[in-house]
């Protein structure tokens, strides 16, 4: 069983670093996945990130994107409707910076365990 690689992500690398018990989920879904088909690497966690990109936390720009989206809309709600644009902005700037440094902390707390290169 291939796993489909879109053209414009061949040419850009992630460094990946998991724990030893993350590479061995990893290695026993390939091996379910796959169907005793080749044993691809690459292309199991390209499938991943491919099908996960919008809701991974690790994804942090993606986060900021979606949480930026939600406070817009809450404070675009009647409860908001006396506060002026600048005001809203100013809330919604100051709760991304706290929600980024929140995301940027766990992410710190993790073990990086081992690392790898893939295309």
């Amino acid at each position: 069983m291939g796993f489909y690689i879109p053209d414009f992500e061949t040419e850009l690398k992630q460094h990946l670093n998991l724990s030893e018990s993350a590479w061995l989920v990893i290695e026993e879904d390939i091996k379910c996945f796959s169907n005793g088909g080749k044993y691809n690497l690459a292309g199991f966690l390209n499938r991943i990130f491919y099908n996960y990109y919008h809701d991974a936390e690790a994804t942090i720009s993606q986060r900021i994107l979606n949480k930026n989206e939600e406070l817009e809309q809450m404070f675009s709600s009647d409860e908001f409707k006396s506060m002026d644009r600048k005001t809203t902005e100013t809330y919604i700037t100051k709760i991304l910076d706290v929600y980024e440094k929140d995301l940027i902390d766990k992410m710190n707390r993790h073990d990086k365990g081992e690392g790898i290169s893939i295309r």
